[in-house]
C-alpha cells in the first residue's frame, strides 16, 4: 500500500536484504525505510544496515553517494519500471490518448512519438513501481508468514485470538525461565503448557475455518484462488532466474551465437509496387490475439493500457505500422528483447545449455508482427508454400494430426498376415531433434526461403529490417547488460514460428528413399521406414538420416545425435532389436520412446503412456479432492467442472484409468465408495470413461472433416444413448436404477443438487432421493408415499425395498 501511494513521485526503494533495521523486546521487523528519486537512486551505493551501536532499539543505515558526474556502470533495466493496469482509469487514459498527434513522417520517429505518448499516459492514470513485489521489503513475523503459507487462502489474516494466545503463550514462556530454581517452576511449567496449547489449537481452529472458506469460495469461482492453490502443489520448486554474472554471460553466449550472416540484397521499392494500408478489421483482429495478462515487455506498459489506447486512437496506430510497412522499417524501440532463463527439468543449474530462453518483447511490436504474420500467411498456404508434413505453428494441425500421422503408418506395416504373400511388415520410428534451433536459424536462409515463396519485396524488406540490430537485454548481479544478437528467431515473438517455418521446409521436402517418410512438428523430425527385411530397414534409414544431417549442416543447423531414438514396431512375439547410425553414434532400438508427449510402445498398445497419464491424472484429482469434502464446500454443478477436467488425461480401457475417474466422481457427488461403479456415474451426471474417450474421438473426426455448430450436441445424445442402454442392461446399483431410470432426464433437471445427505444408503437418504424424483417426474402417487413414508420406521434397506415393492411404484 506504501509503495502504491508513494509510486507517483517517481522513487525507488533502496532497502536490500532482510536484516531488521529495528530490534525490539519481542522481536525485529523492516520498518525503517530508504527511498532516492531516479536520478539519485543510480548514485547509491551498498545500503545495509550496520552493527555499529546507536544507544537506539533502530539500527544504523549506511550508504554512499557516488559523485555526480558517476554513475552506475550498469543502470538499472527500464523493465523494473512499470506500471499496474489493476488501478488504471480507463475513460481518462483513453481521453488523454484520443488526442495524440504523430506529425513526423519517419517510421522511426513515429514510433518513438507513438511511445512517448503512451508513457506519458501510463505516468499520469496508473500507478507506477520498481517491479519487485511489496513482501520483499515489508518482512513480518516468522510464525505469521508460515501460518499463511501453509492455510493457502485469500483471507488468512492473522487473528486477534491468535495474537492474543500468542502473547500470553510469550508471558508464560517468559515468567517459566524466570521462575528456574525457584518454588513456582513447576506451576508456571504448567501455565506455559497450557498458553501453548492453547495457541496451537486457536492456530488449527483458524486453518480449518479458513480452508472451508476457500472450499466455499470454489462456489462462486471455480477456477480461481481455490484451484490454483491446490494446483500449485503439483508444480515442482518455482525456478530462479541466475545472477551470477559469469554464469549468465556464458549461457547468454550458448544460447545465442554469434555467426556469420551473409545478407541479402533487397530490391527497393518502385512506385509500381502496391502496400496495402494497415485496415481497421486487421489491426482490431492483431488486438484481440494480445492477452489482457500477459508480461509486459521492455517498455513495461501493461496490455490492458495498449489495447485501451489503440481503441481510442486507432488512426495513429494504424498510420505508424502502414509507415512502416511503406518505408519497409522495423522500429528500433521494438527490437528490444529482454532474456528471461527457465531451468529445464531435472538439469544442473551450473550448466548454461541447462536454461530455456524466453524474449519477452514489447507488445506495441508484436501488433506489428501480427499483421506482417496474417500476410505472410497467404503466401505460406499457397502452391509454393510450406510442406503438408509440417505440423507445428499452423492452423487445423496439431500434435493430435502428427502422432496419428505417424501411427497410422506403424499400424498399417504390422497389420495382415506374415505368411507368404502377406502385407504385414516391419516399421523403424525414427526421432530427430535439432540443437538450438531456433536461435541459431540463419537470416539469410530465411529471406532466401520466403523469395522462393514467392512474398512480395515489402514483406521481405521490412522482415530483413527487423532481423538487422536487435539488441539483448538481460540482468546479473552486477546490473544491466546488452548482447548484439546475430541469429535466430525469438521465443516468444508472433513472426518467429512463420519465419521458423519457411526456412525448414527445405528439410521437410527432402527427397527420401520410397520407403521414408518424414513428419515435422516445430523444429522435431520423425522418420518412418517400413519393409519387410531389417537390412533393408536399415539401409534406408541409414541413408535418410544422412540426408537429414547434411541438409541441416547447409542451413547452419546440427543435430543433437545423443537425443536420437529408435523404435522398431513389431507384432512378433521374439524380442527383436536394430541399430542404425547417426553421425557418430549407433542408435540402438528401445522398447518405447517419447514422441510429441505421447509414448509409444513397439507393439501400439501404449501401455507405458496411459501408465504415465493415470499416475499424473491421479496425482490432479488428489489435489482437487480437497476442494471437494462430502460436507460443505461447492455444489454439484461446481464439482462436475473438476470431475470432466479429470476425464480429458485419461485412457479408455484400463480399470486404473476408470479407477481415478470414479474416485471423482465420488467426490462430486459427496459419496462413499461403497455406491456402485454404474450408480456413481448416475448419480454424477458424467458418462463413463469408455463412452467420453469414444465420444471425443468422434468428435475430433467431425473437426477434421467439418465444422458443423452442432456436431457436440448429436455426439453427445449418442453417448447417452449407449450409456442409457449399459444403464438399463447392467445388475449394479439397481435401486439406484428404480429412482432414476431415465439419465437424459435426470442430467438435463433444472433443479436440485446432488449432496451428501442424498447420496448416502440410509431412509432418510432415500426419503430425499424420492423426493427429487417427485419434483423430477411429477408422478402423483409419490406425494402421499412420502407421507406414509414419514410415519413409518423402517431402518433397513430390505424394508425399504419391500415397501417399495408393495406400493408398486415407477419413476
Amino acid at each position: 500500500m506504501l509503495l502504491d501511494a508513494i509510486s507517483p513521485l517517481d522513487v525507488r526503494l533502496q532497502n536490500t536484504g532482510s536484516r531488521s533495521t529495528f530490534v525490539g523486546p519481542q522481536g525485529g521487523s523492516v520498518i525503517d525505510l530508504t527511498f532516492a528519486s531516479d536520478t539519485l537512486s543510480e548514485r547509491v551505493k551498498s545500503w545495509r544496515v550496520s552493527d555499529a551501536y546507536t544507544g537506539s532499539d533502530h539500527r544504523a543505515i549506511v550508504f554512499e553517494f557516488l559523485p555526480a558526474g558517476n554513475r552506475r556502470s550498469n543502470p538499472a533495466p527500464a523493465s523494473r519500471r512499470k506500471w499496474s493496469a489493476r488501478m488504471i482509469d480507463r475513460d481518462c487514459f483513453g481521453e488523454m490518448m484520443s488526442g495524440v498527434e504523430v506529425r513526423s513522417a519517419c517510421p522511426e520517429r513515429m514510433a518513438d512519438e507513438l511511445m512517448s505518448a503512451l508513457t506519458r499516459a501510463c505516468d499520469a492514470f496508473m500507478l507506477r513501481g520498481d517491479g519487485r513485489r511489496w513482501h520483499e521489503h515489508f518482512c513480518f513475523c516468522l510464525d505469521k508468514s508460515r501460518f499463511c503459507l501453509k492455510a493457502g487462502f485469500a483471507c488468512n489474516k492473522w487473528t486477534e485470538d491468535i495474537a492474543e494466545c500468542q502473547r500470553a503463550c510469550l508471558r508464560a514462556r517468559r515468567l517459566t525461565q524466570r521462575a528456574r530454581g525457584r518454588v513456582s517452576e513447576a506451576t508456571r511449567r504448567e501455565d506455559f503448557a497450557v498458553a501453548r496449547r492453547n495457541l496451537h489449537e486457536a492456530i488449527k481452529a483458524s486453518k480449518r475455518r479458513c480452508w472451508k472458506q476457500l472450499c466455499d469460495e470454489a462456489d462462486r469461482d471455480v477456477w480461481g484462488k481455490p484451484y490454483q492453490t491446490v494446483m500449485s502443489c503439483l508444480k515442482g520448486p518455482r525456478g530462479v532466474s541466475p545472477g551470477e554474472p559469469e554464469l549468465v554471460r556464458q549461457a547468454v553466449s550458448t544460447l545465442f551465437p554469434r555467426v556469420a550472416t551473409l545478407r541479402i540484397r533487397l530490391p527497393a521499392r518502385t512506385y509500381e509496387e502496391r502496400i496495402p494500408e494497415v485496415s481497421v478489421v486487421g489491426l482490431r483482429g492483431a488486438c484481440r490475439r494480445v492477452r489482457d495478462q500477459a508480461a509486459p515487455g521492455p517498455d513495461g506498459i501493461p496490455n490492458l493500457a495498449l489495447k485501451a489506447a489503440v481503441g481510442a486512437c486507432k488512426d495513429v496506430f494504424r498510420r505508424v505500422f502502414t509507415a512502416c510497412l511503406r518505408e519497409g522499417c522495423f522500429p528500433a524501440c521494438w527490437k528490444r528483447q529482454r532474456l528471461v532463463l527457465m531451468l529445464k527439468p531435472g538439469k544442473p543449474a551450473f550448466e548454461p545449455s541447462s536454461y530455456r530462453p524466453l524474449c519477452m518483447l514489447d507488445t506495441a511490436g508484436k501488433l506489428l508482427e501480427r499483421i506482417i504474420a496474417d500476410r505472410l500467411e497467404a503466401f505460406t498456404k499457397g502452391p509454393a508454400g510450406l510442406a503438408d508434413s509440417q505440423f507445428g505453428f499452423r492452423k487445423g494441425r496439431s500434435t493430435i494430426d502428427a502422432i496419428q500421422k505417424v501411427l497410422s503408418i506403424a499400424k498399417a506395416a504390422i497389420s495382415g498376415k506374415r505368411y507368404h504373400r502377406g502385407t504385414k511388415k516391419y516399421c523403424v520410428i525414427v526421432t530427430l531433434d535439432v540443437k538450438n534451433a531456433f536461435n541459431s536459424a540463419r537470416w539469410n536462409h530465411i529471406l532466401s526461403a520466403l523469395e522462393k515463396m514467392g512474398v512480395p519485396h515489402y514483406l521481405r524488406r521490412i522482415i530483413a529490417s527487423y532481423f538487422s540490430d536487435r539488441v539483448l537485454e538481460y540482468c546479473t548481479d552486477n546490473g544491466a547488460e546488452t548482447y548484439s544478437v546475430a541469429a535466430g528467431v525469438p521465443q516468444g515473438s508472433v513472426l518467429g514460428p512463420i519465419l521458423w517455418n519457411a526456412m525448414y521446409n527445405k528439410i521437410l521436402g527432402l527427397r527420401l528413399p520410397g520407403t521414408v517418410s518424414i513428419v515435422g512438428f516445430a523444429d522435431g523430425i520423425a522418420l518412418t521406414i517400413v519393409d519387410k527385411k531389417l537390412e533393408d530397414i536399415k539401409a534406408a534409414a541409414d541413408d535418410a538420416i544422412r540426408l537429414v544431417r547434411r541438409a541441416l549442416s547447409e542451413l547452419g543447423l546440427q543435430t543433437a545425435d545423443q537425443k536420437t531414438e529408435v523404435l522398431l514396431v513389431t507384432s512378433r512375439k521374439l524380442k527383436e532389436s536394430i541399430t542404425l547410425r547417426a553421425g557418430d553414434l549407433d542408435i540402438t532400438s528401445v522398447p518405447c520412446i517419447r514422441y510429441l508427449g505421447v509414448h509409444i510402445d513397439d507393439k501400439l498398445r501404449f501401455d507405458q503412456h496411459l501408465k504415465v497419464v493415470s499416475e499424473k491424472a491421479a496425482r490432479v484429482a488428489g489435489a482437487l479432492s480437497g476442494l471437494m469434502p462430502n460436507i460443505g464446500g461447492p455444489r454439484c454443478s461446481r464439482r462436475r467442472l473438476y470431475t470432466s477436467r479429470e476425464a480429458t488425461g485419461t485412457h479408455s480401457y484400463v480399470r486404473k484409468a476408470e479407477a481415478i475417474h470414479r474416485c471423482a466422481c465420488l467426490r462430486a457427488i459427496c459419496g462413499f465408495r461403497s455406491i456402485s461403479h454404474d450408480a456413481v456415474h448416475v448419480l454424477a451426471g458424467t458418462p463413463p470413461l469408455v463412452l467420453l474417450v469414444d465420444e471425443r474421438s468422434r468428435l475430433y473426426e467431425h473437426s477434421r472433416e467439418d465444422a458443423r455448430s452442432d456436431a457436440t450436441s448429436d455426439e453427445r445424445a449418442k453417448t447417452l444413448e449407449k450409456w442409457q442402454t449399459q444403464w438399463s442392461a447392467t445388475t449394479k446399483g439397481r435401486w439406484t436404477y428404480r429412482l432414476i431410470p431415465s439419465i437424459a432426464a435426470w442430467i438435463e433437471r433444472r433443479h436440485g443438487e446432488v449432496n451428501y445427505y442424498l447420496t448416502q444408503r440410509n431412509p432418510t437418504a432415500a426419503l430425499d432421493l424420492t423426493y427429487v424424483v417427485q419434483k423430477t417426474t411429477q408422478a402423483a402417487r409419490v406425494r402421499p408415499a412420502i407421507l406414509q413414508w414419514r410415519t413409518s420406521n423402517m431402518s433397513s434397506s430390505t424394508a425399504l425395498d419391500s415397501w417399495w415393492k408393495e406400493k408398486s411404484f415407477t419413476a
